[in-house]
């Protein structure tokens, strides 16, 4: 299995490149020695010689040129594949889904959004606006803004601001049934409430 030997086909790749171990031990910041054992393990672990050395110079047996054509595009796969890693660390990309409550999000989000499209380009934002309860998991939501108590789970919330809640009525109402005093006294009125929050 070359899983465990990718180390080893790097340095082999670079010694080949450089047509020397003291180069290639300069490019890659490593020791000669370690250069020349990793390249000697490669060569137990396919039970095959890659190279040819002699005290003025180093040189490809035929199986090493086959495997060095192999392995070139393995490494350079490899490091395109870092490269890729680190542009994504760097720069996030993608999409990115936001739910949230529909009057809130008609309100705040557009600018909210706006700005920071411009900030983070390489995204793509995807806005889901309702008044029911999304399942982030199920529907695939990255982020959720919720006016309400969370139940508790396992995602991880951030308070962004206070939210104040306030009980109104029509003065003919009140002439007609009266005004309660405490919050015992609205279960004898008739009330409107907003379902998506708990109830009191």
């Amino acid at each position: 299995m070359l899983i465990g030997n990718l180390d080893a086909m790097t340095v082999f790749a670079r010694v080949v490149e450089e047509r020397s171990f003291s180069g290639a031990a300069r490019k890659l910041g490593m020791s000669k020695s370690a250069v020349s054992k990793h390249v000697t393990k490669l060569e137990d672990n396919l039970g095959i010689r890659l190279l040819n050395r002699t005290t003025r110079r180093l040189s490809l047996t035929d199986a090493g040129s086959t495997f060095y054509q192999h392995c070139a595009r393995v490494v350079e796969e490899i490091e395109t594949a870092e490269h890729a890693l680190t542009d994504l660390r760097g720069t996030p990309r993608g999409t990115l889904r936001i739910s949230a409550p529909l009057t809130f999000g008609q309100m705040y989000l557009p600018a909210l959004v706006t700005e920071f499209m411009e900030q983070y380009p390489g995204l793509h934002v995807d806005i889901h606006l309702a008044d029911h309860m999304v399942d982030l998991v199920a529907e695939g939501v990255d982020m959720a803004i919720r006016i309400t108590r969370l139940k508790d789970s396992s995602l991880i919330a951030r308070k962004l601001a206070d939210f104040s809640s306030h009980i109104v009525a029509a003065p003919s109402y009140l002439q007609e049934h009266g005004e309660p005093k405490t919050p015992q006294d609205l279960t004898q009125h008739k009330t409107l409430s907003y379902t998506n929050l708990p109830s009191p």
